[in-house]
């Protein structure tokens, strides 16, 4: 147990060195916040879950596809995988690290949209393990598929272009930031399966608006479950064969 917690923490060190990933990761959703803040606050209780999602966004599919991608570039995930540690594993301490980081960045995000843009939650206490639940498969989702991204991206720099492209196709076509009531109807019923637009809309439901229905839920989660199981098998198992017939 003492070395995964001492892998972890390294791998936690290692990101907040990463001035990039800070930047997009952390820096860059709380400026959207305070951009649309000072324009319009009245637009904070519908924004606050987008930005959220940014944030996992960033981290999860430009940090840890650009970090897994360098990893692999190095060698040194092949050499994880003869040591007792094991790849697997390894990729499991980067699933963790990154859940607290981003427990981080909703903890920050969080306390200035109430101290400085006065957001009010309207809690729907029925639901409010099960928005936990589904933050934490919203989070494990995008963190699949950066490792996915990874896997097929040459280098760092190409790592981060499609996670970028990832990041901006969830945010603008899906219901993240802004409603996609404008899309044509067969974008909306592809974008409605989205990671991102299931955690936003289950933020933004079971937080702001105290509107989360039963349907709705069940919807979020199996379909955060259902993204989450998939790619992680995929990422998994494309992973280590890369690795190996490097």
């Amino acid at each position: 147990m003492k070395k995964y917690i001492t892998m972890i923490r390294l791998i936690l060190l290692n990101e907040l060195r990463n001035r990039e990933a800070i930047i997009f990761s952390l820096l860059l959703p709380i400026a959207i916040l305070v951009l649309i803040g000072e324009s319009d606050k009245s637009q904070i209780p519908y924004i606050y879950s987008g930005v959220i999602c940014i944030a996992f966004g960033s981290i999860a599919l430009i940090g840890v596809a650009s970090q897994v991608t360098s990893l692999r570039e190095n060698g040194i995930l092949k050499r994880v995988k003869l040591t007792e540690l094991s790849l697997n594993k390894f990729i499991y301490c980067i699933y963790i690290s990154q859940i607290f980081f981003m427990l981080g960045q909703l903890i920050i995000i969080t306390l200035i949209a109430i101290f400085v843009y006065d957001l009010k939650f309207k809690i729907d206490k029925q639901f409010l393990f099960g928005v936990a639940v589904q933050t934490v498969l919203g989070m494990l989702s995008l963190i699949a598929i950066g490792i996915l991204i990874a896997i097929f991206s040459k280098n760092t720099r190409a790592a981060s272009t499609i996670g970028n492209t990832v990041i901006v196709t969830m945010l603008f076509v899906g219901n993240t930031l802004f409603p996609s009531n404008g899309w044509p109807k067969t974008v909306k019923q592809v974008v409605k399966y989205f990671p991102m637009n299931n955690l936003g809309d289950a933020l933004r439901r079971t937080l702001i608006y105290n509107s989360q229905s039963m349907e709705h839920f069940v919807f979020q989660t199996l379909c955060l479950l259902s993204c989450f199981v998939l790619f992680y098998v995929i990422g998994q198992y494309l992973l280590n064969k890369t690795v190996t017939s490097n």
